[in-house]
């Protein structure tokens, strides 16, 4: 009986405990939500900046094998690089909005590894497959405006600062919605008669670059192979003339 007596006073402690009930209360979750929500609306406006600066640098890369490109097809042809000319259409026969003769992109095609180095990563390819312009308004000025014409490497003395390519940001050339062409999609487009970068309103044209979330960015090729991206015409870092330094602005 004693041992009953001491074996109930042990269990009667557990048999009055209760289990702790856990859980949150209906404040306590809305607290929560709010402060996931807070850490949203911080985080993802700098997520869709990074997203949209990979972006940006992708296309640097784009632009800069396009230079190295265009270098070595010079190599090879006697330091005369690739023609400009009318509308062109990758792969077309010269029929339709297709001109005769092949366009600049398709000239150096043997020389690139992959059409995609053509490829804005900021815009739908579909409307936009081929996103840069070969810089040709020097040599359409050398040669009174005919068509099928090539710059040779010898016509330039500013190298490191004259413009060989870089982000067709013209509306002309694009269809909607980055610009107003009926056309199909170029493969040759240039600056010989429309700017292609930090051009203004006093051409009839808005600005339109590619890379918003990136601040404006334009990314340019230069003749001795560097590439960068710019925000605005550096008057002494670039130029369209190969022996003089022009902007592209009041040249039209």
């Amino acid at each position: 009986m004693a041992g009953d007596r001491f074996n109930a006073s042990i269990d009667e402690p557990r048999s009055r405990a209760r289990p702790t009930a856990w859980g949150f209360t209906l404040i306590e979750l809305l607290v929560v939500i709010g402060v996931i929500a807070l850490l949203l609306a911080i985080l993802l406006p700098a997520l869709a900046g990074a997203r949209e600066s990979s972006r940006a640098t992708a296309c640097t890369v784009n632009v800069r094998s396009i230079g190295q490109a265009l270098a070595v097809y010079a190599d090879d042809q006697r330091e005369v690089f690739p023609h400009w000319s009318a509308w062109q259409v990758f792969g077309a026969n010269g029929t339709g909005d297709d001109t005769s003769g092949p366009g600049w992109a398709e000239q150096l095609d043997p020389y690139t590894e992959t059409l995609k180095i053509h490829e804005c990563p900021s815009r739908r390819i579909p409307e936009a497959p081929f996103a840069y312009f070969l810089q040709s308004r020097y040599t359409a000025m050398l040669n009174r405006g005919r068509l099928y014409t090539s710059l040779r490497h010898a016509q330039v003395v500013f190298a490191q600062q004259f413009v060989v390519a870089g982000d067709e940001n013209n509306q002309v050339f694009y269809p909607r919605p980055y610009g107003f062409s009926v056309k199909a999609p170029e493969c040759d487009a240039d600056d010989a008669r429309w700017p292609g970068v930090f051009f203004g309103t006093d051409q009839g044209q808005s600005e339109l670059t590619p890379h918003k979330g990136a601040g404006n960015i334009s990314n340019i090729a230069f003749l001795d192979g560097h590439a960068g991206a710019f925000k605005k015409f550096e008057k002494n870092t670039m130029t369209w003339h190969g022996r003089e330094m022009r902007d592209w602005a009041g040249t039209q």
